[in-house]
């Protein structure tokens, strides 16, 4: 079906050079479509989109979440043959996903809408799922798992916030930073520093805006444990490293005050703002 799909479609300029075998099976593995568009699909990717979600949809019926969970798998790949043109439907999908009643089925949907598709869908599902965490801060093992843990285990509820944590990271756009920030901010003082809080800490230093590191820097304000303000340390030292920048603050006292400092000295090593998220540049711009 994807040949037949490639042969309708205009391939891109490389792919156009050679009408032969081979440039469809290039064009396949490069997985672009040169009429589809952000605006829309073509034709025929729009109508194999359809029988796709049409064919593979009741997978997400099954009582197995081994088998929801490849179904999404699967209903995710209809977007790699556009992935110049990601599809809003299959990113909606996704998105239905994260509300499935067991966790590990929502974690995969997480990685899943991350990864090359629909940009703002995937941006604004992530800033709702982020709210979520912050609005139910105290009760949030419960919320997740369930009241009696039937929608998972606590070493699922971690690995769920540990990925989704981890794909916001992903997503560079200013709004996931926001939305980060305030889901840090409502972590209570003894959280500071534990592995919970750390999951937001990290993701905020990979988007890397002066604002996401200043976010990080006020974990210092309230933290009384100094075991737990060394770990904050230890990641905006990496931090620091990773953008070879080789003086920063030892540990210290007064931990805000000189990380705020070194961040005014080196503030344009970092980018003010990242913009809206795009999506990853097809194969061939890479």
């Amino acid at each position: 079906m994807l040949i037949s799909i490639l042969l309708v479609c205009s391939f891109s300029p490389l792919a156009a050079t050679e009408a032969s075998v081979s440039s469809v099976v290039y064009a396949a593995v490069r997985d672009e479509c040169a009429d589809c568009s952000k605006s829309g699909l073509c034709k025929p990717h729009l109508e194999h989109e359809r029988k796709e979600l049409e064919r593979l949809l009741p997978g997400l019926e099954s009582e197995d979440p081994r088998d929801r969970q490849e179904a999404l798998r699967d209903i995710a790949e209809i977007t790699r043959e556009h992935s110049n043109a990601p599809s809003q439907a299959v990113a909606k999908v996704l998105v239905s996903a994260l509300e499935d009643k067991r966790i590990v089925v929502r974690e995969t949907a997480i990685e899943l809408l991350v990864d090359g598709q629909h940009p703002e869908i995937a941006v604004k599902a992530m800033i709702e799922l982020l709210d979520s965490f912050r609005r139910n801060m105290w009760t949030l093992a419960e919320t997740i798992a369930g009241s009696k843990g039937e929608a998972g285990t606590t070493s699922e509820v971690m690995r769920f916030l540990g990925t989704t944590m981890e794909s916001a990271g992903e997503l560079r756009d200013d709004r996931i930073v926001d939305a980060l920030a305030k889901t840090l901010k409502a972590y209570p003082e003894e959280m500071r520093g534990q592995r919970i809080a750390m999951m937001a800490v990290e993701s905020l230093l990979e988007l890397g805006t002066q604002s996401a590191v200043k976010a990080v820097i006020k974990q210092f304000t309230s933290i009384k444990d100094s075991e737990r303000a060394v770990v904050i340390q230890e990641s905006l030292s990496l931090f620091a490293s990773d953008h070879d920048i080789e003086t920063y603050p030892e540990v210290s006292a007064d931990w805000k005050r000189h990380w705020t400092t070194w961040l005014n000295k080196h503030q344009r090593a970092f980018p003010k703002k990242l913009g809206k998220w795009k999506g990853r540049p097809p194969e061939s711009a890479r």
